[in-house]
C-alpha cells in the first residue's frame, strides 16, 4: 500500500511538472511517465486512465490552495473583511502564476471529471470554501451580511470568480476589472456595501 502511495505521488508530481512545462495541449501520459522515470504499465497499475490522474492532481492542488487560505486569512478579522480577503485570494490563484493551477484545472476539466469524480470534486471545493462559508455564516449571524444559505453563497462566489477569471486572458487591468465586478455582485447579494468600497 505504501509503495502504491509513493508511486501515486511520483506520477502526480511528474504530471504537475509536465502540465506547467508543456501546457494542457501536450499533456500526455507517456510524457508524465517519462518525467517520473516509470513505465506506462506502472502508470496503469496505479491509475485507470488520464482522467483519474487529473482527478488526483485536482485534489492535491485544491488541498494546497485550501491550506494557503487557512494560513493567510486571519480568522479574527470581522466577517466582511474575511469575505473580501477570500475574494482577493481567489483572484491571486487566478492571476499569480504560482497559484493558478487549481482554478485552471477546475476550469478546464470540471465538466469532464464531474460525472466520474463527483464526490471528489465536491469534497475539494467544500474544503477550499470552508473558511469562506464560516465567514459568511458568522456575518449572517451578527447581521453584517445577509445569507440564508452560507454554503450556497460561498459556492456561487467561487463559480463566479472561476467564470470571470477564465473568460479572457489575464492582465493587471483584467484583475482590477474582475475584482470590481465580483465585489459589486457579492456585496449586492450579501447586502454588504462595505465589500464594494475600498479598504
Amino acid at each position: 500500500m505504501r509503495a502504491e502511495v509513493d508511486l501515486r505521488g511520483r506520477f502526480v508530481a511528474a504530471a504537475d511538472w509536465v502540465l506547467v512545462t508543456d501546457g494542457f495541449a501536450n499533456f500526455k501520459v507517456k510524457e508524465v511517465c517519462r518525467r517520473a522515470g516509470l513505465s506506462t504499465r506502472c502508470f496503469y497499475g496505479v491509475f485507470a486512465n488520464k482522467d483519474e490522474l487529473l482527478a488526483a492532481m485536482l485534489e492535491k492542488q485544491f488541498t494546497g490552495a485550501a491550506g494557503h487560505l487557512r494560513r493567510t486569512i486571519d480568522p479574527e478579522l470581522p466577517p466582511v473583511q474575511r469575505v473580501r480577503a477570500h475574494i482577493d485570494a481567489m483572484l491571486d490563484f487566478g492571476f499569480d502564476r504560482r497559484f493558478d493551477m487549481p482554478l485552471a484545472l477546475f476550469a478546464m476539466y470540471w465538466r469532464a471529471l464531474l460525472p466520474h469524480f463527483h464526490e471528489l470534486a465536491e469534497r475539494c471545493v467544500a474544503d477550499f470554501l470552508a473558511s469562506l462559508v464560516d465567514a459568511i455564516a458568522e456575518g449572517a449571524a451578527d447581521g453584517a451580511l445577509h445569507s440564508p444559505d452560507p454554503w450556497a453563497d460561498a459556492k456561487a462566489i467561487f463559480h463566479l470568480v472561476v467564470a470571470l477569471l477564465f473568460d479572457q486572458p489575464s492582465s493587471v487591468d483584467r484583475r482590477a476589472e474582475v475584482e470590481v465586478t465580483v465585489r459589486r455582485l457579492v456585496g449586492r447579494a450579501l447586502k454588504a456595501p462595505a465589500l464594494v468600497s475600498p479598504q
